[in-house]
């Protein structure tokens, strides 16, 4: 097989051949051979990536490190270049009552109340995640809790690797209306695009505060140089105050929002199960809190201790619930928090199919006995998701028979291949697992749904609970 290559000889020299390269890849393509482009570090031609790879009917990909690579062809390259779609047309038309705000992702577009996307190609195996945040206004009259609206419908428009339509697709997308939500981004699929976009947001908010800030040091410094030896006048002073006030009210909120997105990333990495996930970016916003935290000492102000994360989450000093804090805990309450995340995590089997899972028992962060909140949880997820249509709970014996036969502990069932090795020896198709944090002023709780057969995680859904709900039960 003859494999073409290309020299690059600078951007001159290269602006004289992109048309002949790019006529070639459409001859080839004609010929039923497409052209995928593999951008390596951060000096490739970003634009001749993406243009090649759309007019060979191809795609575009990057790798960031020798690492990458090594995975990419090891174990991708023949997924990766086995086209199943080229060409694809995909448009999200939202339904009345609901404003597109922004949307990531892709070639894009908005028109009206539709967000036109195009994708290049679409590889065997392929996940692609279209991100798009929207205004609901107020059309939720005489809508009860759990039922169901239409949000948008999903097209698309594809062609084959020889350039013929194929079959177009279109779904709807729904709405689940619920008294009490979820926190956060529930779906497993999501969560990481999601994360890594709050991520980017954050850079963003953060960069414009610490700039806005040296601004501010700025024409403070120049005031003072103004000021010379002499006293400042009055309203030289003001000014004065006026600006290191500023300054460090903008560290300040530069450092919580760092510290909050740096609790983001880590909450989602446990959620995923993924060690590997957002080391870069936690790297990057540990540097910041460093940065950030040291001026704000050397300008006067307070950062407020060290950043406490998920790893430095409370340990129970006692057995819960013996001792406690003498406060009754809010059951009322507590159940409807709960049952936000039980209707979340029922919204992950498909409708309409019958679905088998094995609901673990939740653990608790700091020990692995049964405590009375435990308990309640478990009694109470139980309850709930065995009222969720289509699907069959495995018998709770059985699980414990397997557990006990595969010497596994609460905690030990939180690693995902040892939940996929259970679920499988159950004959289950989804495991449920979950962990109680608790933290300073609140706990967190989290469910994780698993697919069995894919390892897939289909839902990490999360509540954030005030300890003051949990009173002795915690």
């Amino acid at each position: 097989m003859e494999v073409t290559s290309f020299e690059y000889k600078g951007s001159q020299a290269l602006k004289q051949e992109k048309a002949l390269i790019y006529q070639l890849a459409e001859s080839h393509r004609q010929m039923g051979i497409t052209t995928t482009t593999i951008g390596v570090g951060v000096g490739f031609d970003l634009e001749l990536m993406r243009t090649l790879a759309e007019e060979g009917g191809g795609s575009s990909r990057f790798i960031s490190d020798r690492e990458e690579m090594k995975k990419l062809f090891d174990t991708e390259f023949e997924r990766m270049v086995a086209l199943v779609a080229t060409d694809l047309d995909m448009s999200l038309e939202f339904a009345p009552g609901f404003e597109i705000l922004e949307t990531w992702g892709y070639q894009n577009r908005i028109e009206g109340n539709r967000i036109l996307f195009k994708l290049p190609g679409l590889h065997v195996g392929d996940y692609e995640t279209i991100l798009a945040r929207y205004r609901m206004q107020n059309n939720t009259q005489g809508l009860a809790a759990g039922s169901e609206k239409e949000l948008a419908r999903f097209r698309v428009n594809a062609k084959n690797i020889l350039g013929r339509p194929l079959p177009s697709v279109e779904r709807s997308v729904g709405i689940v209306f619920s008294e009490n939500a979820a926190d956060g981004i529930s779906s497993g699929m999501v969560l990481h695009s999601g994360t890594m976009l709050h991520f980017a947001e954050a850079l963003r908010e953060i960069g414009g505060l610490y700039y806005a800030g040296q601004d501010d040091l700025t024409a403070l410094s120049q005031l003072e140089r103004d000021v010379g030896r002499g006293e400042p006048s009055a309203s030289q002073r003001e000014r004065m105050n006026t600006l290191k006030e500023n300054f460090l009210k903008r560290l300040e909120a530069a450092l919580k929002m760092t510290r909050d997105s740096r609790l983001e990333l880590e909450n989602a990495k446990l959620r995923l199960d993924d060690a590997e996930a957002f080391n870069h970016e936690l790297e990057i916003l540990s540097n910041y809190d460093n940065i950030l935290g040291k001026e704000l000492v050397d300008a006067g102000g307070n950062p407020a201790g060290s950043y406490a994360g998920l790893g430095s989450s409370v340990r129970l000093s006692q057995p819960a619930g013996t001792g406690g804090t003498g406060q009754a805990a809010n059951l009322t309450e507590l159940q409807n928090r709960l049952s936000a995340l039980y209707k979340e995590i029922g919204l992950s089997f498909p409708a309409g199919q019958r679905s088998v899972a094995a609901l673990a028992p939740f653990s608790l962060r700091g020990t692995d006995g049964e405590t009375p909140l435990l308990a309640f949880i478990n009694e109470n997820a139980l309850v709930s998701l065995s009222k969720t249509p289509g699907l069959a709970l495995v018998e709770r014996s059985r699980l414990d028979a397997v557990r006990a036969e595969q010497n596994l502990l609460r905690q030990g069932l939180l690693d995902t291949d040892a939940a996929i090795e259970v679920g499988k020896l159950l004959g289950a198709q989804y495991m449920i697992i979950g962990q109680v944090i608790p933290m300073s002023a609140q706990a967190i709780i989290f469910a994780r749904v698993i697919h069995v057969q894919t390892g897939e995680i289909v839902s990490a859904a999360q509540i954030f609970v005030e300890r003051s709900l949990l009173g002795d039960l915690l």
